[in-house]
């Protein structure tokens, strides 16, 4: 019960309170690049373009998709398919939108991306490699 009430309140609950916070600044004051708005919220969002100040929550759904998929399922082969695929989701959304100010930390990011994709795919490879038929007991015969 302590770890669904986490889940809702810590894991998706702070984020989406600070998503409402960005939105509502961003209507009544333009924007989060207001000194009082970035004494509110910090700098963390001072390097995001106008429309994406909430990109760095969305983009730790990544890391909900990808711990979710590692407790939920026991196969490794399965973990590290669900996780491309919240990647490549993630990576499109970075190439459509590139949100930062700054080219560079786009490409940085970009790089990043293609980094953990390719050591999901080597680990896809690997785990396919490594694998063992998983064997049922079969039922008693009488």
């Amino acid at each position: 019960m302590f770890a669904i009430l986490t889940l809702v309140f810590v894991v998706f609950g702070v984020p989406h309170l600070t998503v409402l916070k960005i939105f509502h600044e961003s209507k009544a004051n333009g924007g989060v690049h207001h000194p009082h708005v970035q004494d509110l919220l910090g700098w963390n969002f001072s390097s995001f373009r106008a429309p994406h100040h909430a990109w760095r929550i969305r983009r730790s759904y990544l890391s909900v998709a990808v711990c979710l998929a590692a407790t939920m399922f026991d196969d490794p082969l399965v973990q590290i398919a669900i996780a491309l695929v919240a990647l490549i989701q993630t990576y499109a959304n970075q190439m459509r939108a590139m949100p930062f100010i700054e080219p560079r930390i786009n490409s940085l990011e970009i790089t990043g991306l293609r980094f953990v994709a390719l050591a999901l795919l080597v680990g896809i490879l690997r785990a396919e490699r490594y694998r063992t038929p998983r064997t049922w007991p079969a039922p008693a015969s009488f």
